[in-house]
């Protein structure tokens, strides 16, 4: 039976709860999850190894929060880089929206540029995913649910796509 491969995508810091709890418990519904920071320095760029981590997953979680992170050697976002590239890929992405309320956000240092870089990223990956979930800060349990749920049912459609596969090709 095939292991298949989740890549983790989103900023750092402040998914760092989201991702590691993640991380503990997709591979029990028997999927391998790949994070950035599990790689360490592999001697190449690290849009080079994003996206060899990216070509190794069968598809991508993305959480979207209120930071785009930091600028990547593209000039773009490495979130955005790496949304782009799955896409382009033709990777199956599920994302989900951390709603974050206006009073704290007026609490944070605005950054404008990076206000603007959230947007367009949402904007693109709402042109490629019929649906965001969303789910608000200290709901991480919910986060868990609503990954769990999406990836074990594109699991059990990746198994019978292979089963249905090996079938037809019997009468080749």
């Amino acid at each position: 039976m095939p292991t298949y491969t989740v890549f983790l995508s989103s900023t750092f810091a402040d998914f760092a709860r989201e991702r590691a709890k993640l991380a503990e418990v997709l591979p029990f519904v028997g999927v391998h999850v790949s994070l950035a920071e599990r790689e360490g320095d592999t001697g190449k760029k690290l849009l080079d190894t994003l996206k060899a981590l990216i070509d190794r997953s069968d598809l991508v979680v993305l959480l979207i929060g209120s930071r785009a992170g930091s600028a990547s050697e593209t000039g773009q976002y490495w979130t955005k880089d790496e949304v782009d590239y799955a896409f382009a890929k033709g990777k199956r992405v599920f994302a989900y929206i951390r709603e974050v309320p206006h009073e704290i956000i007026a609490l944070t240092d605005q950054n404008r540029e990076g206000e603007m870089a959230v947007r367009s990223l949402l904007e693109a990956v709402e042109k490629k995913v019929a649906l965001i979930p969303r789910y608000r800060r200290g709901e991480c349990c919910k986060l868990t649910a609503m990954v769990i749920r999406d990836v074990a049912r594109y699991v059990e459609e990746l198994k019978a796509a292979k089963a249905n596969e090996s079938y037809t090709d019997s009468f080749a």
